[in-house]
């Protein structure tokens, strides 16, 4: 019988919000602080999805995979030349190009990348090739 209490309980507690009721006409501020996010990265140093890549591994990455379309030298050949991309693209559009392609040809990499792979090629190219 106390199972069959506590279930109701707990269904009548979700149902109607798990208790968590707020007064709409309470202006008061939530000093509540959130810690869910525990990583070290601030988002000035972010390449990619909230990781810092690493140049070296990036230099690898775009030689297994950028280098065809754009030069050792960043100066594209059936790409456009980083110079002209770095900036306006931030890190994170550069990051977004990389995983979904582009409408002006570039191809995605979405499956063949690893989000710390991606976030190490935009440090690599930022690090040697933005003016």
């Amino acid at each position: 019988m106390r199972h069959v209490l506590w279930m109701t309980a707990m269904a009548f507690t979700v149902a109607c919000g798990g208790g968590d009721e707020t007064d709409p006409s309470d202006t008061s501020t939530d000093t509540s602080t959130d810690t869910s996010d525990t990583t070290d990265t601030t988002a000035a140093d972010a390449d990619a999805f909230g990781l810092t890549g690493d140049a070296a591994s990036g230099e690898n990455v775009f030689g297994d995979n950028c280098v065809f379309c754009h030069a050792a030298d960043g100066s594209g050949t059936t790409a456009p030349s980083f110079a002209d991309l770095l900036p306006p693209l931030s890190k994170q559009e550069a990051a977004d190009a990389i995983v979904n392609g582009t409408d002006e040809g570039m191809p995605s990499f979405d499956g063949q990348l690893s989000e710390q792979e991606v976030a190490d090629v935009v440090r690599y190219i930022y690090d040697n090739f933005a003016p």
